[in-house]
């Protein structure tokens, strides 16, 4: 990464390798910047009191929970500022990411004994579960490449990865 003053932490790549992305702290403020892969000066992307963030798999959207009134709200936003943010009405835990195909946010929440990987179309609708733990707690998750195979880091009652393998239906849900 190009030489910043502005304490980089959790480097993310844009999909075409040409943008890092990486949470800055500064002064107190949590900021997520972009800089040229190639050198330059990084760009502030949005600030406040962000909890996590990730960027989409075609690299073309942002999607960041930062805390309001106590509770964390998810936004996502369009990369080369076109169109306007979106709000989603979730509340992720420790960890935010991207379904495989870019049309839904993945996330996970505690429940009763248990944490879960959930999905939230940016289309609308309630959020679901992807995995239905009864117990133990997911901290990460990963989908491989053919979105197939969740790995999930899970501390049941200690951390293991656990791979789960799915097979997508055409009503967009997942069948395990």
């Amino acid at each position: 990464m190009p030489h910043t003053q502005h304490s980089p932490f959790s480097p993310d790549f844009r999909a075409d390798g040409q943008t890092i992305y990486f949470e800055s702290l500064q002064d107190g403020i949590d900021s997520i910047m972009s800089v040229p892969f190639a050198g330059g000066e990084p760009s502030q992307i949005v600030s406040g009191k962000i909890r996590v963030w990730a960027i989409s798999p075609d690299g073309k959207r942002l999607a960041y929970a930062t805390e309001r009134t106590g509770k964390a709200i998810v936004f996502v936003l369009n990369l080369d500022g076109s169109g306007s943010e979106s709000e989603l009405e979730i509340d992720p835990d420790t960890f935010l990411s991207w379904s495989p195909d870019g049309k839904s946010v993945e996330f996970n929440t505690q429940s009763d004994e248990s944490k879960n990987v959930w999905r939230k179309s940016l289309a609308g609708g309630n959020a679901f579960p992807v995995t239905n733990f009864k117990n133990g707690r997911i901290h990460r998750f990963a989908w491989s490449k053919d979105a197939k195979t969740l790995t999930v880091i899970r501390q049941f009652p200690s951390y293991d990865a656990t791979l789960l393998t799915f097979e997508p239906r055409n009503d967009s849900t997942l069948k395990p």
